[in-house]
C-alpha cells in the first residue's frame, strides 16, 4: 500500500479494533455473513482500485459489511489520482501481515501484523463509475457455478433427511433434498457452508472439529460461515445464511474470550476458499479484470498499458492458454499468467475475457514462431505499432531510433492517461522500454525494421 502504517498501534489494537467491529455487527444482526442477498444483488468482494488488488481474509469481512461499492484506496493513493476524499468520510482499518526482517531462533521469520486506513471510493470525488465486477465469471449460470464446484472436487454427498451437516469421520457431506429449500439461495448456501467444513479433513487443510456446544465447535461453525459468504461473492451466487441463530452467542463468546479469533477465522476462511475455487478460475477472474477496454484515444487509461516486461513470458501464458493448461500446468504464477494473457490481449495476439477470450490468427503465428526468430521479431513489432498505446501516441516511435526514453514516456502517459507519476505509472514505461530492448537487441540495430 502507498500510505504509511497507522501510528501507535500495536498488534493488540488491530485485534481489539477487528474484534469490537465484528462484535458490534454481530450483535446488531449486520455481519456481512449474517445477510442474505439474491443472485442479482451479490456484492463484489473488496479491492484496491489502485492497485487492483483483492483484500483477503478478515480484510473482506470488515470491508464487505461497509458500502456497495466494493472500491477502496487510501488517501495517498487518491491525492496522487488527483481524486478528493470529501470531508467528514470515515476510514475503514485493513490489516496485513509484514514478514519480520530478522528470524528468531529457530530460523523462522514469521511476520508482525500492520493496520492501514482506507476510505471507500463512494466517499472520494473523481473516482470513475465502476464498470467491472471483481468476482469469478465462468460462462455458466449462477446455479451452475456451486455445481461445477462439486463436480471439480467431487465430495461423497448424500442427500435425504431433514438436516444437513458434514461427518468428518466418514468424510461425507449430508444434505436434505434440493426440493426441502425454500429457495435456490438457501440450498447453495448450505452447499457451500458444508463444503467449508469439508475441506477441514486431515486429507485437505487438517483443521479440529469439536462436538456441539463446544466452543471448538463454535468456532469451525464462524469460519464455514465466514467461507460461505467468501464463496458466495466470488462466484456471484445468492447467498441464505444458515440458520445462525443458535451460534450467536457462542461467536460472542469466542471473540470476547480471544480478540485474535476473528483474525484467525477470517484467515481460514480464506484459505478454504482459495482451496475450493480452481487456480484456472481465479487467473481467469483476474486476467478479466486486468484486461484491457476497447476504447478510443481519448479515453485510454492506464490499464491499457502492458505489466509484463518479457516476451517470452507472454509466449508461455498465450500457449498455456491455448493449451487449455491452468497456472500450475503453465509454470506461471496465477498473477504472472494473467499479466501475460493482458500483454497478450494489449498485443492483438488475443480477445475477449474468461470462457469468451480466444487466440487471434496473429496470436497463432506469434506460437508458431520460434522463440528469437526474425520471424518472432517481425510479429511483436507489427504488434506494437499496431497496438492502442502506439495509436494513442504515448509510443508510436517506440521502436525507433533513438527511441523514448523512460521519463519521457511517463511523461507521455501522464498526458494521455491524466493519471500523475506514480510508481504504476513508471512501472508501464519501464515495461515498455524491456519491449524495445529485446526487440532492439535480437535486431542488432538501433531501431526495428518497419
Amino acid at each position: 500500500m502507498a500510505d504509511a502504517p497507522v501510528t501507535k498501534l500495536t498488534t493488540a489494537d488491530v485485534c481489539a479494533h477487528v474484534t469490537d467491529r465484528m462484535i458490534e455487527l454481530i450483535e446488531k444482526g449486520a455481519a456481512p455473513w449474517m445477510r442474505p442477498w439474491r443472485e442479482d444483488e451479490a456484492p463484489s468482494a473488496p479491492y484496491n482500485v489502485i492497485t487492483d488488488r483483492p483484500y483477503r481474509g478478515c480484510n473482506v469481512i470488515t470491508l464487505a459489511a461497509q458500502s456497495e461499492d466494493s472500491r477502496w484506496c487510501t488517501q495517498k493513493q487518491a491525492e496522487k489520482q488527483g481524486w478528493h476524499v470529501r470531508d467528514g468520510a470515515v476510514p475503514e482499518l485493513v490489516i496485513a501481515y509484514v514478514p519480520r526482517r530478522s528470524a528468531d531462533s529457530d530460523g523462522r521469520r514469521g511476520a508482525f501484523i500492520m493496520g492501514y486506513k482506507v476510505f471507500n471510493a463512494a466517499d472520494v470525488d473523481g473516482v470513475p463509475a465502476e464498470t467491472q465486477k471483481n468476482r469469478l465469471k465462468p460462462a455458466w449460470t449462477t446455479s451452475e457455478r456451486a455445481e461445477r464446484l462439486m463436480q471439480h472436487h467431487g465430495p461423497q454427498i448424500r442427500r435425504g433427511g431433514g438436516k444437513a451437516y458434514y461427518r468428518w469421520d466418514e468424510d461425507r457431506i449430508q444434505l436434505p433434498p434440493k426440493r426441502s429449500f425454500d429457495s435456490r439461495a438457501g440450498y447453495y448456501g448450505t452447499l457451500l457452508h458444508e463444503m467449508g467444513h469439508w475441506t477441514g479433513h486431515d486429507s485437505r487443510l487438517h483443521r479440529k472439529f469439536g462436538r456441539w456446544g463446544d466452543p471448538l465447535y463454535a468456532r469451525e461453525e464462524l469460519r464455514a460461515e465466514l467461507a460461505s459468504m467468501i464463496l458466495s461473492i466470488q462466484l456471484g451466487v445468492a447467498h441464505d445464511p444458515k440458520n445462525h441463530a443458535a451460534y450467536v452467542a457462542s461467536w460472542l463468546q469466542a471473540l470476547r474470550d480471544d480478540p485474535r479469533e476473528i483474525l484467525a477465522a477470517g484467515s481460514d476462511a480464506q484459505k478454504i476458499a482459495d482451496f475450493l475455487i480452481p487456480e484456472e478460475w481465479r487467473t481467469e477472474a483476474l486476467a478479466s479484470r486486468t484486461a484491457p477496454r476497447r476504447k478510443n484515444a481519448a479515453t485510454f487509461t492506464i490499464g491499457d498499458l502492458p505489466q509484463c516486461d518479457r516476451f517470452a513470458i507472454v509466449r508461455g501464458g498465450l500457449a498455456a492458454f491455448a493449451a487449455g493448461r491452468s497456472s500450475a500446468g503453465s509454470g506461471l504464477p496465477p498473477r504472472q499468467l494473467a499479466y501475460a494473457l493482458h500483454a497478450a490481449q494489449i498485443l492483438g495476439f488475443s480477445n475477449g475475457a474468461g470462457a469468451d477470450r480466444r487466440v487471434e490468427p496473429a496470436g497463432q503465428a506469434f506460437l508458431r514462431s520460434r522463440e528469437g526468430s526474425r520471424r518472432e521479431r517481425e510479429l511483436l513489432a507489427a504488434a506494437i505499432r499496431g497496438s492502442a498505446f502506439a495509436r494513442s501516441a504515448i509510443a508510436a516511435d517506440l521502436l525507433d531510433a533513438p527511441g523514448p526514453s523512460v521519463a519521457e514516456l511517463v511523461r507521455r502517459i501522464e498526458g494521455v492517461t491524466g493519471d500523475r507519476a506514480t510508481s504504476t505509472v513508471r512501472r508501464r514505461a519501464q515495461c515498455l522500454i524491456a519491449w524495445r530492448r529485446q526487440l532492439v537487441a535480437s535486431s542488432g540495430a538501433g531501431g526495428v525494421e518497419r
